[in-house]
């Protein structure tokens, strides 16, 4: 196992998938937001599916945030959770 440090991730303003699933699963959040894609139309339904990367400003993670009624305060934070990865 390689012992290189680590490059701060301070800045991270986008997700991979695997993250975005793993940190909305340690917020409780994974079924509502599924639940949400589910219903939505064909194209967000391929985007969330399909995307290998989710950035913060970006307007499918703006629509979600308000159509699930959370702040913008709310999505910062699983953003800064990935920090933690």
């Amino acid at each position: 196992m390689s012992s290189r440090p680590r490059r701060p991730l301070s800045n991270r303003r986008s997700l991979s998938r695997r993250v975005r699933s793993g940190k909305l699963n340690l917020l409780g959040l994974r079924a509502d937001v599924e639940a949400w894609v589910q219903a939505a139309d064909q194209d967000t339904r391929d985007n969330w599916q399909y995307a290998t990367e989710f950035v913060r400003n970006n307007n499918l993670v703006e629509v979600a945030a308000e159509e699930l009624g959370k702040t913008p305060e709310e999505v910062d934070e699983l953003f800064e959770l990935a920090k933690t990865l």
